[in-house]
């Protein structure tokens, strides 16, 4: 059934506002006896859901004018922006521009705000990726071509976004290039291949931190640690 371009536009701008409306009273369950007892918060139990409707507001400014640049546009500069990417994502390990928590460095301080590039990375990852096929071509030769661009740019930028570390964002991202492949065509004995090292280093990445295996078995069995690791499984 054909429901048309403008009512596919109308259910998903709903969807992502019942999303967002979602996890704001999320974050406002989650935090308001916290910044209620905290005088560093104003002892205010809604200043972190004022946060996130600020950021929201800020949010759909920005997808609103987004959505009014014509694509063609950012084809054109698909590449540049690649490059900005990769520069943003090495920028984190430099000290004095980028902010450090928890022990991972994965966002950069413009003082009024800190910007995550990992997640910038997941638009100009994916552009660069359809860009590259479009350019290059689905068949096998042009495609080969292609293929070896794209992965060349996939594994400098996860490995840049493990070193911070940032594993889950790493993961989601080598997993949505890889789907964009598969839909584009690419053999499938190719990508099985891509596929199975990228198994491999996934379980390597995995039991080479003990945070990262107590994180999954609590996944399995979260009440075992329910004041722990499996906390926000819980």
């Amino acid at each position: 059934m054909n429901i048309g371009k403008r009512h596919e536009n109308l259910i998903l701008t709903l969807c992502t506002m019942f999303l967002a409306g979602l996890g704001a009273v999320m974050v406002f369950s989650a935090t308001s006896v916290m910044a209620k007892a905290s005088g560093e918060f104003g002892n205010d139990a809604a200043y972190f859901l004022k946060r996130q409707v600020l950021f929201l507001v800020l949010g759909a400014s920005l997808a609103l004018f987004l959505s009014r640049i014509d694509y063609d546009f950012l084809r054109r500069h698909i590449v540049a922006l690649m490059g900005v990417t990769l520069v943003l994502l090495a920028l984190v390990f430099v000290p004095g521009i980028r902010h450090m928590a928890n022990g991972a460095s994965r966002w950069i301080d413009v003082r009024l705000f800190t910007f995550q590039p990992s997640e910038l990375a997941k638009f100009s990852l994916i552009a660069y990726a359809a860009y590259a096929i479009d350019r290059k071509g689905e068949n096998f030769g042009g495609g080969g071509r292609a293929f070896l661009s794209i992965l060349a740019v996939l594994v400098l930028s996860v490995t840049l976004i493990l070193k911070e570390p940032d594993f889950g964002t790493a993961v989601v991202i080598t997993a949505s290039v890889m789907a964009l492949l598969f839909i584009a065509g690419f053999p499938w004995r190719l990508l099985a291949g891509c596929g199975l090292v990228g198994i491999m280093g996934l379980v390597l990445a995995i039991v080479s931190r003990p945070y990262r295996m107590a994180r999954l078995s609590a996944f399995f069995d979260p009440f075992s640690q329910a004041q722990a690791a499996g906390y926000q499984v819980v």
